[in-house]
């Protein structure tokens, strides 16, 4: 066999070029063209996500927007049936007793005083009594002070007790 090139196996060889051309060109144009085509797809979901995110946030907006509206509406319908009740002569009447503390003619007021509970470091002390008594009244004084308290009175006490 001859292994030299003769004219004749050129065009066969020219051939086999060309389609192995057109090959790579299909499979550059293949991957050019579905490249693209995933970037139009992934630009396209992303500004769908983006939109649907926003109208996600305006409607949740229109949402809490309504619920606002609502109570003040409830708000302003309560308002107008206490204009409404204030501007008779009943509501006239019990804003004047409340808040200027009138009093219709002939009636007695009485004004209630309540005296405060002394704080248990400020107990009354007497000069006559003893050391004893003083002590006595001390806790005494304490334990009224720790009931009036409540549980955070009471938790501070053991808090400081310590």
């Amino acid at each position: 066999m001859n292994t030299q090139n003769t004219p004749q196996d050129r065009p066969i060889q020219k051939e086999e070029d060309s389609s192995r051309a057109k090959r790579l060109r299909g499979v550059f144009l293949f991957l050019i063209f579905s490249g693209l085509a995933f970037f139009a797809a992934y630009a396209f979901n992303l500004c769908y996500v983006q939109k649907k995110m926003e109208y996600e946030l305006k409607l949740s907006q229109i949402q809490q927007v309504e619920q606002e509206n609502e109570r003040l509406q409830r708000e302003n319908r309560e308002l107008k049936k206490r204009i409404a009740y204030l501007n008779t002569k009943d509501g006239v009447e019990s804003i004047a007793r409340e808040k200027l503390g009138f009093i219709k003619p002939q009636e007695i007021a009485f004004v209630v005083i309540s005296s405060p509970t002394p704080h248990p470091s400020k107990a009354p002390l007497t000069p006559a009594a003893t050391d004893e008594e003083n002590i006595r009244l001390k806790k005494e004084i304490k334990r009224e002070y720790a009931k009036e308290e409540g549980w955070f009175g009471k938790v501070w006490n053991s808090i400081v007790k310590r």
